[in-house]
């Protein structure tokens, strides 16, 4: 889920998000009204018993036909992971997906799957408490996490497991955590001295990784693990890799499908089970791949090329067309910002200059303002209905194409691409109005 980092740059100076607000007065054209059908969809969380989805029961066919379902959000936004959330479950009264795998480094593969099978609340409190909380960026995914587990304690004959296929975004966090002490065990070329990670050179790493792959083999026949038994020698050799790809230049382009699909990595599952791949919005087109850049995302290779999952997916793609504040009013934005052991700007970014014109009396507290670029008046139609009916809402059908986006200002064609991925990329889409950011962890 590191690609939120590439995936919100922003095309505007600090204030423009705010400078460029939903006009009061807007009211999309009769021609516009009809050409869109739309259903409401809750913005609630799955509850304790996993029933409340009775508005995803069209979920239901998807869910038997396909081999891999693949979830696309807008990152950042609580009301989005709360829909992903609930689609999941759906999915698996349905059918059960075993597998769900998550945009986050892959070397959190493990460590996430840990959790949701414990059974032992103290155990998973623990666990949660000091190991997952510094890996996951945003509180919704502990949400998400828990619920899982409770998935898991509830129906045993339908478990999930849960993995992640991303590169080591924060390789020098999986070097100083996991890679180093497994590596200085096994072998005398790292004596697991102190090194300051967050500044360790490319070079450095690479050494360290080098001298670790040499070693593996002995530490493979001696059946070496770290400190969980599943940081054994096979994990640590696809790590390596991992960390490798990420050093590389351009390495992300092959690195993720790699992780979804090598025997080596997440393959094997992925061809014996079902699997629901949880990624950004672009990650997931699978419809249209002939369209220039879209042949590159990891949904049209799984939907055109992967044997298991090729003619077998369906994807959906959430998405948010507008933040609020909330209650992100009242929080001391840069006191909870400086509580994080590691500072995610293009999150952070939007929040501060939202709240500073907050605090300035230029934005109120539920007033809607765009997350991610300037808006366009198709965004501005979209929000209108989505405001008249209460809350996010499914496209049954439209003839959108023929309402194309005059955008303000765009950057290149990539940002156009990206901004029409939600409409021609997916088999069906999800649009939220409004929502709070995700929550961070701060006290």
């Amino acid at each position: 889920m590191y690609s939120w980092l590439l995936t919100l740059a922003f095309a505007c100076a600090t204030k423009a998000p705010i400078d460029h607000r939903f006009p009061d007065t807007f009211e999309p054209s009769e021609k516009f009204k009809a050409s869109i059908e739309i259903e409401a969809i809750s913005a609630d969380r799955i509850n304790e018993d996993f029933s409340n989805i009775e508005d995803l029961s069209w979920i239901a066919e998807p869910a038997k036909q396909a081999h891999a379902i693949l979830l696309g959000e807008g990152h950042f936004s609580a009301v989005s992971q709360r829909i992903i959330g609930r689609l999941i479950f759906a999915i698996n009264q349905h059918e059960h997906y075993p597998l769900v795998a998550l945009e986050y480094p892959y070397s959190m593969s493990p460590f996430l799957d840990h959790y949701v099978q414990l059974e032992d609340d103290g155990e998973a409190d623990l666990f949660m408490r000091e190991e997952l909380k510094r890996l996951l960026l945003i509180g919704d995914h502990q949400l998400f996490l828990e619920d899982a587990r409770r998935w898991n304690l509830q129906h045993p004959d339908r478990k999930i497991h849960v993995v992640a296929d991303d590169v080591e975004h924060l390789w020098f966090w999986v070097m100083d955590t996991t890679v180093r002490p497994y590596c200085a065990a096994i072998s005398d070329a790292d004596n697991g001295e102190p090194i300051d990670a967050m500044n360790m050179s490319s070079e450095k790493a690479l050494e360290i990784l080098d001298a670790c792959e040499a070693a593996l083999p002995q530490a493979k026949q001696d059946d070496h693990v770290g400190r969980y038994d599943f940081i054994d020698a096979d994990y640590i050799a696809t790590v390596l890799v991992n960390i490798r790809d990420t050093l590389a230049p351009n390495g992300r382009k092959t690195a993720i499908y790699r992780n979804m699909t090598s025997p080596n990595f997440l393959g094997d599952m992925v061809r014996q089970d079902k699997v629901i791949f949880w990624q950004g919005a672009f990650h997931t087109i699978s419809k249209q791949c002939e369209r220039g850049a879209f042949s590159i995302t990891e949904g049209c290779k799984l939907s055109t090329e992967f044997a298991p999952t090729k003619n077998r997916t369906y994807a959906i793609s959430v998405s948010d067309l507008s933040s609020h504040l909330g209650s992100f009013a009242d929080m001391d934005v840069q006191a909870c910002r400086e509580q994080q052991e590691v500072d995610h700007e293009p999150y952070w970014r939007p929040i501060t200059a939202a709240k500073q014109a907050y605090d300035e009396g230029r934005l109120g507290r539920d007033e809607p303002f765009n997350y991610y670029h300037l808006p366009v008046k198709q965004d501005w139609s979209l929000l209108w209905l989505g405001q008249e009916l209460g809350g996010p809402y499914r496209v049954l059908s439209h003839d959108l194409e023929n309402f194309p986006p005059t955008k303000l200002f765009k950057r290149n064609e990539w940002e156009a691409m990206i901004n029409a991925d939600t409409i021609i990329g997916h088999d069906t889409f999800i649009l939220v109005p409004t929502s709070e950011p995700t929550k961070p962890f701060c006290d």
